[in-house]
């Protein structure tokens, strides 16, 4: 069986975070002999957890409202959705065959995005799942509770 718990050291002792996870590893312990890994806890970026959150649930949330509507797209296709809606950087005309134009949208990527751009980007996504497919994207109102207070990330 394995415990992953959050510990802290304070005056050489170890304080786990998780009384109850302290308890049951206790309980699972008691009379044997066991090894444990103490590592230090890693820390993502803000933009490094939103990125993942728009990338895992809120593209996921999209690909399900689609996929009820009878669409089944790529990954490419499901991130060049949102881009085009909420992330135009300008609309362009391109030549093409016969002297014609055609006019095509320049996006800007979201690896390319500020915090704080990212960050409206993201709500925008959040707003168009629940208002064009009644979905509620995972998560979102501990983001958006970041986004308004400024306190607190839950991890993606």
């Amino acid at each position: 069986m394995k415990f992953l718990t959050d510990i802290r050291v304070l005056n050489r002792k170890i304080v786990w975070l998780s009384p109850l996870v302290r308890d049951k590893f206790l309980e699972f312990a008691e009379g044997k002999e066991m090894s444990i890994e103490i590592r230090e806890k890693v820390s993502l970026p803000e933009k490094t957890r939103m990125n993942k959150y728009y990338h895992g649930p809120i593209l996921d949330a999209l690909h399900q409202g689609l996929k009820e509507r009878g669409y089944l797209l790529p990954k490419g296709a499901l991130k060049m959705y949102f881009e085009e809606r909420f992330a135009c950087e300008e609309i362009v005309k391109i030549p093409v065959d016969g002297g014609e134009t055609e006019l095509r949208s320049i996006t800007k990527s979201v690896s390319d995005m500020t915090k704080d751009e990212l960050r409206d980007f993201i709500e925008m996504c959040i707003q168009h799942l629940w208002e064009e497919f009644n979905i509620e994207a995972p998560d979102a109102a501990g983001y958006l509770a970041k986004k308004s207070t400024g306190r607190g990330w839950r991890s993606a």
